[in-house]
């Protein structure tokens, strides 16, 4: 299952909703086990991009895939690294917080998710590769 498929049925598809304050606008990144959405703080009209991580799922054949312990443990490593880096080009780590999160489905309950709150870049690599042509 991939994490267009997962997005695709509901479980990632946060568009238009508000959680802890940050409205889901769009999604700029997805990956294995998350997705990545640009977001609006309702209250500073900041923007910021929200990476959310769920460590279990559901598989088509029906059992519940968790996602590897080593795997956790690079996300925690990824928030303890970011929040420990300042630099221009990279984009600052914010806020992190653990919620349980409720889906359709009813045998994927009460999971635990982790979500990461960075700052949101203004273009992507892509477009600064692109503009040094």
């Amino acid at each position: 299952m991939t994490s267009n498929s997962l997005y695709s049925e509901g479980i990632f598809n946060n568009i238009g909703k508000t959680i802890f304050g940050l409205k889901f606008n769009e999604v700029i990144g997805k990956g294995t086990h998350g997705i990545v959405y640009k977001t609006i703080d309702l209250n500073t009209r900041r923007y910021y991009a929200v990476k959310m991580i769920i460590p279990s799922r559901k598989k088509k054949n029906g059992l519940i895939k968790h996602m590897p312990y080593y795997e956790i443990i690079e996300a925690y490593n990824e928030v303890n690294i970011m929040s420990h880096i300042s630099h221009p080009y990279i984009a600052n780590y914010r806020q992190k917080f653990i919620a349980h999160t409720h889906f359709k489905d009813k045998d994927i309950q009460n999971i635990k998710t982790l979500f990461i709150i960075m700052d949101i870049a203004d273009c992507s690599m892509k477009d600064i590769i692109l503009s040094k042509v």
